[in-house]
């Protein structure tokens, strides 16, 4: 891994943590743990209960190794499902980033929008609207903190139970400078799209396993998921050197070093849009590394045009942890664009 000079580079690793915020308790207090079942919203739908409803279908054999929904030529679907770099600003609002990627990429994924065009959905009716936002009655409700904080989940839940979210277009991002929500302005009319029934899905939630396949690990699922749903949001804890990346692959290595072993929890959300192998030709006898290619939301300034590599199988900082997918349906007015 090589690191580089970026937007982060005169702060402080303790202001670096400050600025990271994903999970918060019910006393709206950041939590450290992960998975964080009192406060995040748990996804009804299995991956694996997926893949036995369809048979157990296969990955194609030229992309066991490689996929990647940036780029149209290197995925099965021939089409780009992930809009790009977004910047979330001087705001922890990094959940919302990390689930608006998802249900950007589930549209694109099922041709109801052109990502590699498409402004995108948008994080600040999330943080404007959902924030404090609740079920009436006695069903629980899984809330999340504007811009101090949340789960991507949750995020699902909202826009499911409220039938849609707006563009970016028509609702544009604006506490990444204000550093605070603002009042809430959705309409009906702004409506680009929302979660099907199932409401989202989860690879692996609390370490879960099929019991017909007990061998078939999360590194695999994630693949198949990533083949098969488009990209997944996946959480992180974030210290250290990855503040300062800039190409090649962070290892488990690195991540030793940056001490974010499984009892420091998770800190950023962020989303998984491929998959590859690195190979180092420069090294003594020849390095393969399988990485997932993560979308961060700092800037396409930081890291690798604002992506990181991340090693694969080793659930580096937390990244195989608490992988989740949506299955999403467009708002009215793009469907009955089809008609």
């Amino acid at each position: 891994m090589k690191m580089a000079l970026n937007q982060f580079s005169d702060w402080t690793n303790d202001e670096f943590l400050a600025y990271n915020k994903l999970g918060f308790n019910q006393d709206e207090t950041l939590t450290s743990d992960y998975p964080a079942s009192s406060s995040e919203f748990e996804c009804p739908q299995k991956f694996e209960d997926y893949l036995k409803f369809h048979d157990y279908p296969e990955v194609k054999s030229e992309f066991e190794n490689a996929l990647d929904w940036r780029n149209a030529d290197l995925n099965p679907m021939n089409l780009v499902a992930d809009v790009g770099v977004k910047d979330q600003g001087q705001c922890g609002s990094c959940y919302a980033f990390s689930a608006v990627a998802v249900m950007e990429g589930s549209l694109c994924y099922n041709g109801h929008f052109n990502c590699s065009s498409w402004e995108g959905l948008s994080e600040q009716n999330v943080v404007d609207c959902g924030t404090n936002w609740g079920l009436k009655g006695d069903q629980p409700w899984y809330n999340f903190n504007g811009c101090f904080g949340g789960w991507q989940s949750n995020v699902f839940q909202y826009v499911y139970y409220t039938d849609g979210i707006s563009c970016g277009a028509k609702y544009p991002y604006e506490s990444g400078d204000t550093k605070i929500r603002g009042e809430c302005r959705y309409d009906e009319s702004m409506n680009h799209g929302f979660p099907d029934k199932s409401i989202c899905g989860t690879v692996n939630r609390h370490g879960w396993r099929s019991s017909e396949d007990p061998m078939e690990d999360t590194s695999s699922l994630m693949k198949k998921a990533i083949y098969f749903k488009g990209p997944l949001t996946v959480a992180m804890y974030v210290n250290g050197s990855f503040m300062s990346y800039g190409e090649g692959v962070y290892t488990a290595e690195d991540a030793e070093v940056d001490l974010c072993g499984e009892a420091a929890g998770a800190n950023h959300a962020l989303t998984a849009v491929g998959y590859g192998v690195y190979d180092d030709d420069s090294a003594e006898g020849h390095v393969s590394i399988p990485y997932w290619i993560i979308k961060n939301s700092w800037s396409a300034g930081w890291g690798d045009a604002g992506y990181i590599k991340v090693e694969m199988g080793k659930n580096v900082c937390g990244v195989e942890d608490n992988v989740m997918y949506v299955n999403m349906k467009p708002g009215p007015e793009e469907e009955e664009l089809k008609l």
